[in-house]
């Protein structure tokens, strides 16, 4: 479990945005992380955050990454093989007619630079939303299950996953613990040229919420990624890193995927001393329902 909490606590603070990142793995090989370019909005926006907010986001964003570089590194050879040798011959099929992808590379050094470039992505989608990961305040595990279906050729065709799962969460501020009870609906945006099947899928992940326990909560969209087998989730509100692992028939398994997803938190039920009543509940159900979880809420502080 210790290996998905390094997704949210660092030990080196910047004193200023860097241009470059470096991470090293143990073999010595170095994956370089460039921040935006100057002028570009995504750094504006960065920029326009106060200066602790900014020395938070990058320390996470630099434990983020770590831990993306040590869970893919060893996937080297296999991400190579696809790119080098199936991924053409898949689109010599479909009709396009593409070179083999660094000829002049082995399967373990093409394997290097696509892990590179899908990193890369993640890092972009992190720049994006700076602030929430900057401003999260619950911290813990996620794990869902579901079932995912379809099938593409290039850009045609559907491909999505369904599915429920629960987060339990500390929040240190409040002394609160929390769980989470959600939904989540997925669209593949893009991914590997050829891929189809159906199976039911796993996925552990570190998660972090911003959230608010004065407000209501809604429906959740955001941008999802899966690269041989790491998982993410980023939106306005949580951010998560895990892994993935999926049962089923199909060909392939997706290399990389991007997707849209909209998660549906159905209940959240809180639980701090700090809090008058002890107890909070929050959902996104509707008021009929609201009104009963809070009746019960009443209830359970009354009995304190």
């Amino acid at each position: 479990m210790g290996f998905f909490w390094v997704l949210f606590f660092g030990a080196l603070a910047f004193a200023e945005l860097p241009s470059t990142l470096e991470i090293k793995t143990k073999d010595g090989s170095v994956y370089l992380f460039k921040s935006p370019e100057k002028n570009d909005e995504t750094e504006k926006r960065f920029l326009d955050l106060p200066s602790d907010v900014q020395e938070q986001f990058l320390r996470k964003r630099s434990e983020i990454l770590k831990m993306a570089v040590q869970s893919l590194h060893g996937m080297r050879i296999p991400v190579g093989v696809w790119r080098k040798s199936i991924r053409p011959r898949l689109d010599w099929l479909y009709g396009k007619s593409k070179p083999i992808e660094q000829p002049d590379k082995n399967f373990q050094e093409t394997g290097f630079v696509s892990i590179q470039e899908a990193l890369s992505e993640l890092d972009k989608n992190l720049w994006e939303k700076s602030e929430t990961i900057s401003n999260t305040n619950e911290y813990g595990m996620a794990f869902e299950l579901g079932i995912s279906g379809g099938g593409k050729a290039g850009s045609r065709g559907v491909y999505g996953i369904t599915g429920l799962g629960v987060a339990i969460t500390v929040d240190p501020i409040e002394r609160a613990v929390a769980l989470e009870l959600f939904g989540d609906l997925e669209w593949t945006k893009r991914a590997t040229p050829f891929y189809g099947g159906l199976g039911i899928f796993g996925t552990l992940m570190g998660s972090a919420m911003s959230t608010d326990w004065k407000r209501e909560i809604c429906a959740e969209r955001g941008s999802a990624f899966c690269v041989a087998g790491l998982v993410g989730f980023l939106s306005d509100r949580y951010v998560g890193l895990g892994l993935s692992k999926e049962l089923g028939i199909g060909f392939p398994g997706a290399v990389f995927m991007e997707s849209e997803l909209t998660r549906v938190p159905l209940l959240r039920l809180g639980a701090s001393a700090q809090w008058p009543g002890f107890f909070r509940v929050q959902t996104a159900l509707g008021a009929p329902l609201k009104k009963i979880l809070k009746s019960c809420s009443v209830l359970l502080g009354r009995l304190q």
